[in-house]
Protein backbone atom coordinates (compact mmCIF):
# COMPACT_ATOMS: atom_id res chain seq x y z
CA UNK A 1 0.00 0.00 0.00
CA UNK A 2 2.87 2.35 0.76
CA UNK A 3 4.39 1.61 -2.65
CA UNK A 4 1.05 2.33 -4.30
CA UNK A 5 0.73 5.68 -2.51
CA UNK A 6 4.25 6.57 -3.64
CA UNK A 7 3.44 5.66 -7.26
CA UNK A 8 0.18 7.59 -7.24
CA UNK A 9 1.91 10.72 -5.96
CA UNK A 10 4.88 10.27 -8.30
CA UNK A 11 2.67 10.01 -11.37
CA UNK A 12 0.71 13.04 -10.16
CA UNK A 13 3.90 15.08 -9.94
CA UNK A 14 5.32 13.72 -13.20
CA UNK A 15 2.08 13.33 -15.10
CA UNK A 16 3.81 13.33 -18.52
CA UNK A 17 4.92 9.76 -17.73
CA UNK A 18 1.48 8.41 -16.84
CA UNK A 19 0.87 6.83 -20.25
CA UNK A 20 4.24 5.08 -20.36
CA UNK A 21 4.25 1.30 -20.06
CA UNK A 22 4.98 0.36 -16.45
CA UNK A 23 6.81 -2.76 -15.22
CA UNK A 24 7.65 -3.97 -11.72
CA UNK A 25 10.83 -5.99 -11.25
CA UNK A 26 12.85 -7.37 -8.40
CA UNK A 27 14.24 -10.50 -6.76
CA UNK A 28 13.89 -12.70 -3.68
CA UNK A 29 11.24 -11.25 -1.31
CA UNK A 30 9.88 -9.29 -4.24
CA UNK A 31 8.03 -12.54 -4.90
CA UNK A 32 5.71 -11.13 -2.26
CA UNK A 33 5.51 -7.41 -2.80
CA UNK A 34 5.76 -7.26 -6.60
CA UNK A 35 2.64 -9.35 -7.33
CA UNK A 36 0.89 -7.80 -4.33
CA UNK A 37 1.58 -4.29 -5.64
CA UNK A 38 0.53 -5.26 -9.16
CA UNK A 39 -2.70 -6.81 -7.87
CA UNK A 40 -3.40 -3.70 -5.79
CA UNK A 41 -2.94 -1.48 -8.84
CA UNK A 42 -5.58 -3.56 -10.63
CA UNK A 43 -7.94 -3.72 -7.63
CA UNK A 44 -7.88 0.03 -7.03
CA UNK A 45 -8.07 0.77 -10.77
CA UNK A 46 -5.22 3.22 -10.32
CA UNK A 47 -4.37 5.02 -13.54
CA UNK A 48 -1.03 3.28 -14.07
CA UNK A 49 -0.30 1.61 -17.40
CA UNK A 50 0.82 -1.67 -15.80
CA UNK A 51 2.10 -4.11 -18.42
CA UNK A 52 4.01 -6.76 -16.50
CA UNK A 53 6.19 -7.92 -13.65
CA UNK A 54 9.52 -9.79 -13.67
CA UNK A 55 10.71 -11.53 -10.51
CA UNK A 56 13.95 -13.46 -9.99
CA UNK A 57 14.43 -16.36 -7.54
CA UNK A 58 11.25 -15.17 -5.85
CA UNK A 59 9.80 -16.30 -2.55
CA UNK A 60 6.37 -17.59 -3.60
CA UNK A 61 5.47 -20.36 -1.17
CA UNK A 62 7.30 -20.65 2.14
CA UNK A 63 7.40 -24.42 2.69
CA UNK A 64 8.14 -25.35 -0.92
CA UNK A 65 10.82 -22.69 -1.39
CA UNK A 66 12.62 -23.16 1.93
CA UNK A 67 12.51 -26.95 1.95
CA UNK A 68 14.15 -27.19 -1.46
CA UNK A 69 17.40 -25.83 -0.02
CA UNK A 70 18.52 -29.23 1.22
CA UNK A 71 18.10 -30.73 -2.25
CA UNK A 72 20.00 -27.80 -3.75
CA UNK A 73 22.94 -28.07 -1.34
CA UNK A 74 23.24 -31.82 -1.83
CA UNK A 75 22.92 -31.63 -5.63
CA UNK A 76 25.73 -29.05 -5.71
CA UNK A 77 28.05 -31.18 -3.59
CA UNK A 78 27.92 -28.89 -0.57
CA UNK A 79 26.56 -31.43 1.93
CA UNK A 80 26.74 -35.19 2.31
CA UNK A 81 23.82 -37.45 1.54
CA UNK A 82 23.44 -38.33 5.23
CA UNK A 83 23.04 -34.64 6.06
CA UNK A 84 20.59 -34.27 3.18
CA UNK A 85 18.52 -37.05 4.75
CA UNK A 86 18.61 -35.27 8.11
CA UNK A 87 17.42 -31.97 6.61
CA UNK A 88 14.72 -33.88 4.75
CA UNK A 89 13.46 -36.28 7.44
CA UNK A 90 14.51 -34.87 10.82
CA UNK A 91 14.44 -31.07 10.63
CA UNK A 92 13.80 -29.24 7.37
CA UNK A 93 14.63 -25.62 6.57
CA UNK A 94 11.10 -24.29 7.06
CA UNK A 95 11.06 -25.75 10.57
CA UNK A 96 14.53 -24.40 11.30
CA UNK A 97 13.43 -20.93 10.20
CA UNK A 98 10.24 -21.02 12.28
CA UNK A 99 12.04 -22.21 15.39
CA UNK A 100 14.78 -19.60 15.05
CA UNK A 101 12.12 -16.89 14.76
CA UNK A 102 10.36 -18.14 17.89
CA UNK A 103 13.62 -18.59 19.79
CA UNK A 104 12.85 -22.23 20.63
CA UNK A 105 15.11 -24.44 18.53
CA UNK A 106 14.52 -28.15 19.14
CA UNK A 107 17.56 -30.25 20.02
CA UNK A 108 17.06 -32.40 16.91
CA UNK A 109 17.20 -29.25 14.79
CA UNK A 110 20.36 -28.09 16.57
CA UNK A 111 22.14 -31.25 15.42
CA UNK A 112 21.02 -30.68 11.83
CA UNK A 113 22.05 -27.02 11.92
CA UNK A 114 25.49 -27.91 13.28
CA UNK A 115 26.00 -30.49 10.53
CA UNK A 116 24.94 -28.00 7.86
CA UNK A 117 27.24 -25.30 9.20
CA UNK A 118 30.23 -27.64 9.35
CA UNK A 119 29.76 -29.01 5.85
CA UNK A 120 28.73 -25.86 3.99
CA UNK A 121 31.34 -23.78 5.81
CA UNK A 122 31.45 -20.16 6.81
CA UNK A 123 32.22 -18.40 3.56
CA UNK A 124 29.90 -19.84 0.93
CA UNK A 125 27.69 -17.06 -0.44
CA UNK A 126 24.16 -18.41 -0.03
CA UNK A 127 22.95 -16.30 -2.95
CA UNK A 128 25.72 -17.48 -5.30
CA UNK A 129 27.38 -20.69 -4.16
CA UNK A 130 30.03 -20.48 -6.91
CA UNK A 131 31.03 -16.92 -6.01
CA UNK A 132 34.69 -16.44 -5.06
CA UNK A 133 35.40 -15.55 -1.46
CA UNK A 134 37.06 -12.17 -1.08
CA UNK A 135 38.87 -10.82 1.94
CA UNK A 136 38.87 -7.01 1.81
CA UNK A 137 42.35 -5.49 1.79
CA UNK A 138 43.63 -4.49 5.20
CA UNK A 139 40.85 -6.35 7.00
CA UNK A 140 40.72 -9.64 8.85
CA UNK A 141 37.90 -12.14 8.58
CA UNK A 142 35.66 -11.32 11.51
CA UNK A 143 34.03 -13.66 13.99
CA UNK A 144 30.24 -13.18 13.97
CA UNK A 145 27.81 -13.60 16.86
CA UNK A 146 26.61 -17.13 17.60
CA UNK A 147 24.31 -18.51 14.94
CA UNK A 148 25.38 -16.12 12.19
CA UNK A 149 27.52 -17.05 9.21
CA UNK A 150 30.82 -15.28 8.58
CA UNK A 151 30.77 -13.07 5.53
CA UNK A 152 33.91 -11.69 3.93
CA UNK A 153 32.70 -10.72 0.51
CA UNK A 154 33.77 -7.55 -1.21
CA UNK A 155 30.61 -6.60 -3.10
CA UNK A 156 29.15 -4.48 -0.30
CA UNK A 157 32.51 -2.76 0.18
CA UNK A 158 32.70 -1.90 -3.52
CA UNK A 159 29.15 -0.52 -3.52
CA UNK A 160 29.89 1.46 -0.36
CA UNK A 161 33.04 3.01 -1.85
CA UNK A 162 31.29 3.75 -5.16
CA UNK A 163 28.32 5.53 -3.54
CA UNK A 164 30.68 7.64 -1.44
CA UNK A 165 32.51 9.07 -4.46
CA UNK A 166 31.86 12.79 -4.75
CA UNK A 167 31.11 12.53 -8.47
CA UNK A 168 28.54 9.80 -7.88
CA UNK A 169 26.85 11.70 -5.07
CA UNK A 170 26.74 14.82 -7.23
CA UNK A 171 25.18 12.86 -10.11
CA UNK A 172 22.57 11.38 -7.76
CA UNK A 173 21.85 14.81 -6.21
CA UNK A 174 22.26 13.33 -2.72
CA UNK A 175 22.47 15.33 0.47
CA UNK A 176 24.01 12.48 2.45
CA UNK A 177 27.56 13.13 3.61
CA UNK A 178 28.39 9.42 3.74
CA UNK A 179 26.48 6.32 2.67
CA UNK A 180 26.29 3.56 5.26
CA UNK A 181 25.35 -0.11 4.91
CA UNK A 182 21.99 -0.63 6.56
CA UNK A 183 20.13 -3.77 7.61
CA UNK A 184 17.31 -5.31 5.64
CA UNK A 185 13.73 -4.22 6.20
CA UNK A 186 12.17 -6.44 8.83
CA UNK A 187 8.94 -7.88 7.52
CA UNK A 188 6.18 -9.32 9.63
CA UNK A 189 7.32 -12.84 10.56
CA UNK A 190 3.90 -14.33 9.77
CA UNK A 191 3.55 -12.61 6.39
CA UNK A 192 6.60 -14.44 5.04
CA UNK A 193 4.56 -17.65 5.07
CA UNK A 194 1.72 -16.24 2.95
CA UNK A 195 1.67 -17.88 -0.47
CA UNK A 196 1.65 -15.53 -3.46
CA UNK A 197 1.65 -18.12 -6.24
CA UNK A 198 -2.09 -17.68 -6.80
CA UNK A 199 -1.57 -13.94 -7.30
CA UNK A 200 0.57 -14.70 -10.34
CA UNK A 201 -2.37 -16.58 -11.81
CA UNK A 202 -4.66 -13.65 -11.10
CA UNK A 203 -2.30 -11.26 -12.88
CA UNK A 204 -1.97 -13.53 -15.91
CA UNK A 205 -5.75 -13.85 -16.17
CA UNK A 206 -5.98 -10.05 -16.02
CA UNK A 207 -3.66 -9.66 -18.99
CA UNK A 208 -0.56 -8.65 -17.02
CA UNK A 209 2.57 -10.35 -18.35
CA UNK A 210 4.51 -12.29 -15.73
CA UNK A 211 8.11 -13.42 -16.06
CA UNK A 212 9.70 -15.59 -13.39
CA UNK A 213 13.40 -16.40 -13.74
CA UNK A 214 15.87 -18.25 -11.55
CA UNK A 215 19.64 -18.23 -11.38
CA UNK A 216 20.81 -21.77 -10.72
CA UNK A 217 23.46 -20.84 -8.13
CA UNK A 218 21.06 -19.36 -5.55
CA UNK A 219 20.60 -21.68 -2.56
CA UNK A 220 18.24 -19.32 -0.71
CA UNK A 221 15.32 -19.67 -3.14
CA UNK A 222 16.49 -22.51 -5.40
CA UNK A 223 15.19 -23.02 -8.91
CA UNK A 224 13.89 -26.47 -7.89
CA UNK A 225 11.01 -24.98 -5.94
CA UNK A 226 10.29 -22.20 -8.43
CA UNK A 227 10.07 -24.67 -11.28
CA UNK A 228 7.70 -27.01 -9.44
CA UNK A 229 5.45 -24.14 -8.32
CA UNK A 230 5.24 -22.67 -11.81
CA UNK A 231 4.62 -26.04 -13.41
CA UNK A 232 1.69 -26.53 -11.03
CA UNK A 233 0.34 -23.06 -11.74
CA UNK A 234 0.66 -23.57 -15.48
CA UNK A 235 -1.42 -26.74 -15.24
CA UNK A 236 -4.07 -24.93 -13.19
CA UNK A 237 -4.25 -22.15 -15.77
CA UNK A 238 -4.08 -24.45 -18.77
CA UNK A 239 -0.85 -22.84 -20.00
CA UNK A 240 1.70 -24.55 -22.19
CA UNK A 241 5.19 -24.84 -20.70
CA UNK A 242 7.69 -24.72 -23.56
CA UNK A 243 10.91 -26.73 -23.67
CA UNK A 244 14.15 -25.48 -22.14
CA UNK A 245 16.88 -24.10 -24.37
CA UNK A 246 20.43 -22.81 -23.83
CA UNK A 247 21.07 -19.07 -23.64
CA UNK A 248 24.26 -17.71 -25.22
CA UNK A 249 26.07 -14.41 -25.40
CA UNK A 250 28.76 -14.98 -27.98
CA UNK A 251 30.73 -17.96 -26.68
CA UNK A 252 29.57 -17.57 -23.08
CA UNK A 253 26.80 -19.84 -21.85
CA UNK A 254 24.35 -18.38 -19.35
CA UNK A 255 23.03 -21.29 -17.29
CA UNK A 256 19.69 -19.94 -16.17
CA UNK A 257 16.45 -21.84 -15.83
CA UNK A 258 13.68 -19.59 -17.02
CA UNK A 259 9.93 -19.99 -17.24
CA UNK A 260 7.77 -17.26 -18.76
CA UNK A 261 4.01 -16.99 -18.45
CA UNK A 262 2.28 -14.99 -21.18
CA UNK A 263 -1.49 -14.97 -21.46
Amino acid sequence: RDNLVFLQQWFTKFSHYKNNEFFITGESYTGHFAPQLAALILQTKTNINLKGIAIGNPLLEFNTDYNSRGQFLWSHGLITYSTYELVTKVCNYSRITREYRSGTVNSSCVEVIDRLNREVGDFIDDFDVSQDMCRPLGQHIWTPPHGEKKRAFCLEDKIFNYLNKKGVQKALHTRISSWQTCGAIWYDSKSIENSTISLLGTLVKSGVRVMVFSGDQDSVIPFFSTQSLLDGLAKDLGLYVGPYRPWYNGIKVYIYKCLIFIL
